[in-house]
């Protein structure tokens, strides 16, 4: 139940120490896989994936677009919007 606290932490760290919201991120998500929750998996990674879009519009967009289609193969249509 932390994993939603943490992932909105570090919405906020991302604006003034993007690099420690990026790693706080990566380990949610990998916490998240290794319980079998896609969905706090996916908002980190959707998470992440705004923080990188402000450093790189491109590297942003590319996080997103793995995201959709990743959401999309397990059935998750919320997050391929």
């Amino acid at each position: 139940a932390r994993q939603p606290v943490l992932i909105a932490a570090a919405r906020i760290t991302g604006g003034g120490n993007p690099g420690a919201a990026l790693s706080s991120l990566e380990t949610v998500r990998a916490d998240a896989v290794k319980r079998g929750i896609a969905r706090v998996e996916f908002d980190a990674r959707r998470a992440a994936a705004e923080i990188e879009g402000r450093r790189s519009l491109t590297a942003g967009a590319k996080l997103i677009e793995s995201l959709r289609a990743d959401a999309k193969s397990r059935g998750f249509a919320l997050y391929e919007r």
